[in-house]
């Protein structure tokens, strides 16, 4: 029994281990890149392997760790490191912000771009698109651009999602196994991979998006704080002082978010635990995330405030930019947002901008293709949430009252307030830890009740409807990236294969690097002077009679109608050349 014990003990130690490895690979070439831009210098390819190196030494320094485990630990992060990069490089980001100015800050800061010394990017960025990457905050984005530096490829740049995402898994793992020790290993899997892969995270894991990193971020932040008060784990605590410093330059959301949800949690361990030093840990924590809001996310917090007199530049202050009121469906115009928040728990997903019906009951070709779109507006937990909450709420209450279920009242109704605390709390994509909800029902259930077959079996259909919905997020996304990589490589077949130099008008910049990387000579001209728009999800306007997009097509886009290239007459066509 002692000797299945220790193995076990080895296990945990291992995947924690290389759950804290995947994370402060990221955190030390953010902190490192911050220190390169301070003193003058831009990001650059030796920072990423530096904060490998850093990183590996701080484990191999813990003197309470097997060297097994250390060595074991590092080689797993490496095979990581160099599987998801593969992937990452041939997977292509689908998403339109995330092929617009997100990977076109990442580009500014490869090419030499110091925000803290110039606030202008470079005159080859059209306005639209320099106000985003001047004023937004750009944390992931300058993480992403180390990566970026060192492989030389755009598309590696993802990478850092699947790093982080696969941490997650290993401390939601680790936080099951000494919360839920009554259940079998497969079940604590299970729960763990339904926990990590929130439809928010998934539909967004191969993009430049970054409101992934709310969700995911605040698991590792959570379950770091419970090994830190729980069991006495200091380098969970440094974990999260890293993270503390990095989230403020992620987003303006992300960061009040998960310093409120943090938080809360850190003074009711703080209180429970009885720490020694509580006033000198809660100053440590605030200095530091001061710290990275004055020193990291001097721009755009700092330089936003002094330029247009608010910190959240572009969406507040002097000359904001609405970016919401076009982005509201028409069934919930009008709306207050309680009721539009109601709806999207309700409702099935939709993204249809041109459709006014809500979708309850029953499942529709537009519930299917919403589940796997980056963006969804109302319903983006997945088709099954709403039926999945109900059913664990049916599971909360017949499991009967015991002396902890204030603690899982409190959680419940603090994650139903947070949907009302900030506006658009019924868009998933700000809102994704509500994913939690039902696991938070799921976890009274799982420590007092299922000791009636029927419990167990309604625990057990809960689990199967959220797997449903991965599935078919997880599903859509990979043959939704299959299809977009074969268009787009089509497409710059197509355009390799003329001679003449292209006329283009996009701000697809993912797409301006591939044809620099396959050296395809281009014009950038003003988009009224071009007769077509090529959809794909950020368009390329061009002239299509200038080039063949009919011989030597990919089989795969003429299997499904909705595969193939998708022609539309430009608007603002005027007819005129310059």
């Amino acid at each position: 029994m002692n000797v299945f014990r220790a193995s076990s003990d080895e296990t945990i130690s291992w995947i924690q281990t290389s759950a804290q490895l995947l994370v402060a690979i990221p955190l030390v070439s953010y902190l490192l890149a911050v220190l390169s831009l301070w003193i003058g210098f831009s990001v650059n390819g030796f920072i990423f392997p530096a904060a490998v190196c850093l990183s590996v030494l701080w484990v191999c320094t813990e003197k309470n760790m097997q060297r097994r485990v250390k060595w074991s630990s590092v080689l797993t992060v490496v095979g990581v490191l160099l599987v998801t990069i593969l992937i990452s490089m041939y997977v292509y980001d689908w998403s339109y912000d995330g092929q617009w100015y997100h990977i076109c800050t990442v580009r500014e800061l490869v090419n030499g771009w110091n925000p803290l010394w110039d606030t202008s990017v470079s005159s080859s960025v059209d306005r639209d698109t320099a106000m985003w990457v001047e004023h937004y905050p750009r944390g992931i984005e300058t993480i992403v651009a180390t990566v970026v530096a060192f492989l030389g490829n755009l598309d590696a740049g993802k990478v850092l999602n699947m790093w982080l995402v696969i941490a997650s898994m290993g401390y939601v793992y680790i936080f099951l196994h000494d919360f839920l020790p009554n259940r079998t290993r497969y079940m604590r899997l299970w729960i763990t991979v339904l926990i990590t892969l929130n439809p928010v995270v998934i539909v967004q894991l191969f993009t430049c998006y970054i409101d992934w990193t709310l969700y995911t971020l605040l698991v590792i932040f959570l379950v770091n704080l419970y090994l830190f008060f729980e069991k006495g784990e200091r380098r969970a605590l440094y974990v999260d002082l890293l993270l503390l410093f990095f989230i403020s330059s992620i987003k303006f959301n992300i960061f009040f978010w998960i310093v409120l949800w943090g938080g809360i949690l850190f003074f009711i361990l703080l209180r429970n635990h009885k720490y020694k030093q509580p006033c000198r840990l809660t100053v440590i924590c605030a200095v530091i995330a001061l710290a990275g809001i004055v020193i990291g996310g001097y721009n755009p917090y700092v330089t936003n405030w002094q330029e247009h007199g608010s910190p959240f530049y572009p969406l507040a202050g002097d000359e904001k930019v609405d970016i919401f009121n076009n982005q509201v469906l028409p069934m919930m115009q009008g709306k207050s947002n309680f009721e539009n928040v109601l709806l999207s728990l309700v409702a099935n997903p939709s993204n249809n901008m041109n459709s006014d019906e809500v979708s309850v009951v029953g499942i529709s070709k537009n519930n299917l293709s919403a589940s796997w779109v980056s963006d969804a507006r109302i319903g983006g937990f997945g088709i099954f949430f709403f039926e999945s909450v109900l059913l664990a709420l049916i599971l909360f209450i017949s499991t009967g009252y015991s002396r902890r279920m204030a603690w899982y009242l409190v959680a419940l109704v603090g994650l139903l307030a947070s949907l009302f605390i900030l506006p658009y709390g019924y868009w998933a994509r700000y809102v994704s830890f509500f994913y939690l909800f039902p696991f938070v029902l799921l976890f009274y259930a799982e420590r007092y009740g299922l000791k009636r077959r029927l419990s167990r079996g309604v625990h057990i259909l809960i689990l199967t409807l959220l797997s449903i919905d991965v599935f078919i997020s997880l599903s859509g996304v990979i043959v939704q990236n299959v299809v977009y990589r074969q268009t787009v490589d089509y497409v710059l077949n197509r355009m390799e294969a003329s001679t003449q130099e292209v006329e283009l008008s996009t701000c697809n910049y993912l797409f301006l690097d591939k044809m620099d990387q396959r050296g395809i000579p281009y014009k950038l001209v003003p988009e009224e002077t071009l007769k077509d728009r090529l959809d794909i999800s950020n368009p390329i306007y061009l002239n299509r009679e200038d080039f063949d997009f009919e011989t030597n097509q990919p089989r795969i886009l003429s299997i499904y109608s909705s595969f193939g290239l998708r022609w539309e007459p430009n608007e603002h066509y005027t007819g005129n050349s310059k």
